[in-house]
C-alpha cells in the first residue's frame, strides 16, 4: 500500500497549486480530504514565532501514517511533584481558525516519556487526551484520520517563562505551497 500511496502523494505534490491548502503555525501544510482525513506536509521553516509543539487533541484522536520521511512523536504526562517534571503553562483553547483561550492559563508540570520514532510506512495512534509533540523532518508527508469527539477544544503547553505563540492556521499562499511541496518532492520523492 505504501508504494501506491507514495505515487498518489507525489502526484498531489506535483500538482499542489490545484488544491486548497492551509498552513498551520506548527510548520504543517494541510490538505483536508473527505471522511476526516488530512494530508500533511511538514516544514519547520514555516513555524510561527513562539509556537510550542506540545499539545493534545481533545477534539479528536488520530491515526497517522508516515507516507514519506520520518518523525518523532514524544508523549508527556502531567505530574504534581515539581521534581518529577518540567514547569509549563497550559491553557484550553478553541483550536483552528479563530483560536481563543477558553480559560486563564495555569502552571503545570510535564514529564517527557521516551520518544517514538516513525519512518515511512509506519503508523501510530494518538488518543485525544494524550499530550504530545511531533518533530518531523522537513518534507515529511503524513496522512491522518481523525476520530472526532464532541469536545471542540485542545490544550496547549509552553515552557514557563516564555510567551505563548499561536499556531492558528491560515490559507496557504501559492509561494508557501510551492516552497513546502517542492522541498518535500526534492527530499523524499526525487532521490536517486
Amino acid at each position: 500500500m505504501i508504494d501506491v500511496s507514495k505515487v498518489l502523494v507525489r502526484h498531489i505534490l506535483e500538482n499542489a497549486q490545484s488544491f486548497e491548502w492551509s498552513l498551520q503555525g506548527m510548520g504543517m501544510l494541510r490538505l483536508h480530504l473527505p471522511n476526516n482525513n488530512r494530508l500533511q506536509v511538514w516544514d519547520s521553516r514555516f513555524r510561527a514565532p513562539g509556537v510550542s509543539m506540545v499539545h493534545d487533541h481533545l477534539q479528536w484522536g488520530l491515526h497517522s501514517w508516515i507516507l514519506a520521511g520520518r518523525l518523532t512523536n514524544r508523549k508527556y504526562v502531567e505530574v504534581t511533584e515539581p521534581d518529577k517534571g518540567h514547569p509549563f503553562k497550559v491553557v484550553t483553547i478553541k483550536p483552528g481558525v479563530g483560536t481563543f483561550f477558553k480559560e486563564e492559563p495555569r502552571n503545570t508540570y510535564l514529564k517527557a516519556l521516551k520518544p517514538e520514532l516513525y519512518v515511512s510506512g509506519a503508523c501510530y495512534h494518538q488518543h485525544p487526551s494524550e499530550i504530545h509533540e511531533t518533530d518531523a523532518l522537513d518534507g515529511t508527508v503524513t496522512l491522518i484520520f481523525k476520530e472526532v469527539t464532541p469536545d471542540e477544544s485542545a490544550r496547549v503547553f509552553w515552557p514557563l517563562g516564555t510567551e505563548w505563540g499561536s499556531a492558528e492556521p491560515h490559507s496557504a499562499t501559492p509561494a508557501e505551497v510551492e516552497a513546502i511541496t517542492q522541498n518535500s518532492l526534492d527530499t523524499w520523492f526525487r532521490k536517486g
